[in-house]
């Protein structure tokens, strides 16, 4: 807040991949977004919301200059975002620093487009569209339960139960999972 560290400047000023803006910077857009699934049963009122987690929200940042280092900074901005020449840069989220993003919790932004720098008045405003950045979390896997290898020799089990097992072994499952085939029995006719 305004009133908090930094005081009101910190509301103006803006650092985007290291280099920082000290003209005029505003940024707009959502603190979250939440990804739900509306379960809804056919023909009846309301639905049954399923939360899925955060989604990533489109930021827009607006940076306004009118002395001549607000210019060279615009320039400097522009050839880290889009840098000409090769993929050096792209592809790569960038570090941001600006109070309202602080306190979402907002701290990488993946630029993805940007207006001309627009003169005029004396002032050169210059607006950025970004998408907030979150390095993916762990994927969620699940595991099946695999069941313990039999064996014929067990020292646990009675030594007549073991010969009894040994002359008659579990046949292993078919390549689909299911056992051997058992013969149907001979009909009469």
């Amino acid at each position: 807040m305004p009133h908090e560290a930094g005081g009101a400047e910190a509301w103006d000023r803006l650092t985007l991949g290291g280099l920082a803006f000290t003209g005029l910077a505003t940024v707009t857009g959502d603190a979250f977004k939440k990804k739900i699934d509306k379960r809804k049963a056919a023909g009846s009122d309301g639905a049954r919301i399923v939360d899925k987690g955060f989604d990533l929200v489109e930021l827009t940042l607006t940076l306004v200059g009118w002395l001549p280092e607000h210019a060279t900074q615009i320039e400097s901005l522009l050839a880290l975002i889009a840098p000409r020449g090769g993929a050096r840069g792209r592809g790569r989220a960038l570090d941001v620093s600006y109070a309202s993003l602080a306190a979402a919790g907002i701290t990488q932004v993946y630029v993805t487009g940007a207006t001309l720098p627009v003169a005029d008045e004396g002032k050169v405003t210059w607006t950025i569209r970004a998408t907030e950045y979150r390095d993916p979390g762990p994927t969620n896997r699940t595991r099946r339960a695999v069941p313990a290898a039999q064996t014929s020799d067990r020292a646990d089990i009675d030594p007549q139960i073991a010969a009894a097992f040994r002359n008659n072994p579990i046949p292993r499952p078919s390549a689909s999972g299911a056992a051997a085939p058992v013969p149907a029995p001979p009909t009469t006719p």
